[in-house]
């Protein structure tokens, strides 16, 4: 499977569920900072999604660790991880994003830069 059919896979379960109905109604009424409003919360859950994985890791779970919960619920930082993941496909969805394109043109640029570019240590 290519990235723009797991897209579409999460975008649809959350378009299924009702998660889009605030996008859309924005688009309906063609208000522009309401789209902008919904994007940027969307976004924000993905940040939400990675405070999440980095707190499995301040709890002690080891970066490979998966557990679960009473329910079944796969937990620990690859869960975390999953979800960061299917939140970006989602809003990659949402917006109409050909996501394999745009991830096939950052890491040909990617590979134009230099060793650790930036100077940064991590």
């Amino acid at each position: 499977m290519n990235l723009n059919s797991y897209r579409d896979l999460c975008g649809r379960a959350a378009e299924d569920n009702g998660w889009h109905n605030g996008y859309r109604d924005a688009l309906t009424f063609d208000s522009m900072r309401a789209v902008t409003d919904h994007v940027v919360a969307k976004t924000a859950l993905i940040g939400c999604e990675v405070a999440e994985a980095i707190e499995e890791l301040r709890d002690g779970h080891a970066p490979t660790e998966t557990y679960y919960s009473v329910t079944n619920k796969p937990e620990g930082y690859p869960s975390e991880l999953a979800d960061v993941i299917i939140r970006a496909l989602d809003l990659a969805y949402m917006l109409d994003i050909d996501i394999d394109q745009i991830v096939e043109e950052k890491l040909g640029f990617n590979a134009t830069r230099g060793r650790m570019h930036g100077g940064k240590k991590i």
